[in-house]
């Protein structure tokens, strides 16, 4: 909770700490979020950036946090301002940051009173005290929190887990609905981010990214990873070689026991690993219908698939082979021919759910 320039703190480590320190939600109060002193309360840019740091447009940049804002990763906000605030002004700090909130699909709520200026706080002298009180407890009391001891599942992936072409993916991308497939007994976090790849020397890499170090940090009990799809561009298979290398560092990242793999004996199957945590389910990529973005469904077919059905068998991990059991139907993608669309991540959502569930 943050009032005034502590309401600027508190988006700071709503957006730019790690995962360990970040909030669950954040309560803004008349909060300062422009570090641009032209747009904002003058002082509070110094007092933060400093003397020097004020007039440096990279900083103000970074730290006027609604451009910090990350899918899925930011928390929950709720803010609450007056119109007529003179001293921090609300369109230009705290609408910014619920326009960056909604942009990116989080989950945030505004309420603007019509008066009441800067730093009513909980004072019972504002006009509109006990109804603010009642929106705020209203917020908080429909707060989902996770059930105690609750199963964790990471969603890691591309933006097929991130929810492309999904209006508000946090609520009706396939995670969202996993979530409620599996009920408050499962605390499923999604970790996806467009256009990632498994290939480390990819043009945009998973694992050099935020949303891996949180997806670690999360300490998943079962982790979901749906990757490949990207890698099948041009420029990123050109790297084809390395595939399984990064794929088997990701697990070994997420279970440090596989790094002594299951083996194969000679006339005998592979012997399973050792149940431990996280469970890992490695998803094939969907179909490509089209060549949107150059990626190429004979390589997903031909090449990545294959090696992710070789890793999972020398590791003793389970396949969820959407690629098959989703099928192939134009009238579960989006236009793109790449990304399923709302019916599309419901039918991805429950054979995940089913597999999840059958253990």
């Amino acid at each position: 909770m943050g009032f005034s320039a502590g309401g600027h703190l508190s988006s700071v480590i709503s957006t730019q700490s790690e995962f360990d320190v970040r909030p669950d939600f954040t309560i803004l109060f008349y909060p300062v979020i422009s570090m641009d002193e032209r747009v904002s309360h003058k002082w509070s840019c110094i007092n933060f950036l400093g003397e020097e740091g004020h007039n440096n447009p990279e900083l103000v940049r970074e730290f006027s946090t609604q451009n910090s804002v990350r899918r899925h990763l930011t928390p929950p906000a709720i803010i609450i301002m007056a119109s007529d605030d003179r001293l921090v002004p609300t369109v230009t700090n705290g609408v910014q940051y619920y326009s960056a909130m909604r942009n990116q699909g989080n989950e945030c709520a505004m309420y603007i009173y019509p008066t009441g200026d800067h730093g009513f706080g909980f004072g019972p002298w504002f006009k509109y005290h006990d109804q603010m009180l009642n929106d705020l407890g209203n917020w908080l009391d429909n707060r989902q929190t996770p059930k105690p001891g609750a199963i964790r599942v990471a969603c890691v992936g591309n933006s097929i887990t991130d929810g492309h072409g999904i209006d508000v993916a946090t609520q009706y991308g396939y995670p969202a609905l996993l979530q409620k497939k599996l009920g408050d007994g499962y605390w499923v976090k999604n970790f996806g981010l467009s256009g990632r790849t498994m290939l480390n020397k990819g043009d945009m890499p998973y694992m050099k990214e935020l949303a891996w170090r949180d997806a670690l940090a999360f300490k998943p009990d079962i982790v979901i990873i749906k990757l490949g799809t990207n890698d099948s561009k041009p420029q990123n298979w050109k790297y084809a070689d390395e595939f399984k290398h990064d794929l088997q560092q990701m697990l070994i990242a997420l279970r440090p026991d596989l790094a002594q793999p299951a083996t194969k004996k000679k006339g005998k199957k592979s012997t399973p690993a050792p149940a431990a945590t996280p469970k890992i389910y490695l998803c094939t990529p969907i179909h490509a219908l089209k060549s949107s973005w150059n990626i190429n469904d004979e390589i997903i077919s031909n090449n990545i698939i294959p090696i992710q059905q070789e890793v999972a068998k020398e590791y003793g991990l389970e396949v969820i082979d959407l690629n098959t059991l989703f099928g192939s139907n134009p009238d579960n993608y989006l236009d793109d021919g790449i990304h399923p669309n709302d019916k599309g991540v419901k039918i991805m959502s429950d054979i995940i759910s089913e597999v999840i569930t059958k253990q």
